[in-house]
């Protein structure tokens, strides 16, 4: 379903008006010039959202302190871990 606005130029918009009618597709160049500053709104407040969230991260950093990073369990360090964690690949449950 198509919809319709309607836009009115006043005399001092004159200019607006004759520079949009130059164009071969009026109808589409205002679209486009919507569907610009659309996405441009949508990257100001997306880098707005980022900014803030920097910020927030580090205040919370702040506030916690120091944090000891979580112990990374590789290969190697799984044989050495008293058989806690187990090293198996996916051959040796399947049979053949």
């Amino acid at each position: 379903m198509a919809r319709e606005i309607r836009v009115t130029f006043t005399d001092k918009e004159q200019d607006i008006y004759d520079f949009i009618k130059s164009k071969s597709s009026a109808s589409n160049f205002i679209k486009d010039l919507v569907k610009l500053e659309k996405e441009r709104q949508e990257n100001y407040k997306n880098s707005l959202v980022e900014n803030n969230l920097d910020k927030l991260a580090e205040k919370l950093a702040n506030k916690i302190g120091s944090i000891e990073p979580q112990k990374v369990i590789n290969k190697e360090s799984n044989k050495s871990n008293n058989g806690n964690e187990y090293d198996f690949d996916i051959d040796d449950i399947i049979e053949n």
